[in-house]
């Protein structure tokens, strides 16, 4: 791990140059063109984690591995052929049948709803709540941590957040190990932060695919409920307000959703 360790942060340049290159770039809150090479960065620190990674976890798997993969691939594709409107999953349905033409977040919908269910059929849950609890955390917690993707970090701050609120055993992971992690963390929290680059569709959904795996694999059945519930909920919430006017309106949540982020232009 240690020797895969060292290639992160040459991924992370070279994938930001290459984006750069291609103009692979969208406009930020700022107004500012930005690669959204974060997202491929992140798919390479899985990829490689599934090859090299000393732990023995049905995480790192043909399945898990096909999902993220599938996930990322949609995302990059939204990224690059989707369009700036219309917002959400309502707007994009409903553009759909006026046009009578699928848009890009339509295709990823689908075609993330068909991976769930190849998914899902294949970890051949036990029951019929098992197998809704699977669905939901498998298709929302990648559509909601994308839904969050609107300023810098929120992402970071949320899969944090995962971290410590309900998964504790990655912190008893071999040292080599945690210290991947952290470097992965660090360096999108830098990038990120000082506005270098940023996740795109394809980074906040492979965040999501990656967290909502980690969930199946290593919480309870309560845990797995309050999480599916809890993105239900914030699927249902974006379709009717936004995220960014919340926390614009609450004072400690805009000092957190302020930490870490440059104030230099």
């Amino acid at each position: 791990m240690i020797i895969v360790l060292f290639t992160l942060g040459f991924v992370a340049y070279g994938s930001y140059t290459l984006f750069e290159k291609l103009q692979w770039m969208v406009t930020n809150f700022k107004g500012d063109p930005i690669p959204y090479s974060l997202g491929a960065f992140i798919f390479y620190a899985f990829i490689a984690y599934v090859f090299f990674s000393p732990v023995q976890t049905p995480l790192l798997s043909f399945m898990p591995l096909l999902y993220v993969t599938a996930i990322w691939v949609l995302g990059i594709l939204d990224d690059i052929f989707g369009t700036t409107y219309p917002k959400g999953l309502k707007g994009h349905f409903k553009q759909a049948f006026v046009t009578k033409k699928p848009t890009t977040g339509v295709l990823k919908a689908g075609g993330t709803f068909i991976i769930t269910l190849a998914v899902v059929f294949a970890f051949q849950p036990t029951s019929l709540q098992e197998f809704v609890r699977y669905i939901l955390l498998l298709l929302l917690i990648p559509h909601g941590m994308n839904l969050f993707d609107t300023r810098p970090l929120r992402v970071w701050k949320l899969a944090f957040l995962f971290i410590v609120a309900f998964l504790p055993v990655l912190f008893y992971l071999p040292f080599d190990v945690l210290l991947y992690f952290v470097t992965v963390f660090y360096i999108v929290f830098v990038m990120e932060g000082h506005k270098k680059a940023m996740l795109g569709d394809n980074g906040a959904t492979t965040v999501g695919a990656i967290i909502a795996l980690v969930v199946i694999f290593h919480t309870g059945v309560t845990q797995q409920w309050i999480i599916a519930l809890l993105f239900t909920a914030v699927t249902f919430l974006a379709e009717r307000t936004s995220f960014t006017s919340i926390i614009e309106r609450h004072s400690l949540l805009r000092l957190l959703d302020q930490i870490g982020v440059s104030t230099q232009e």
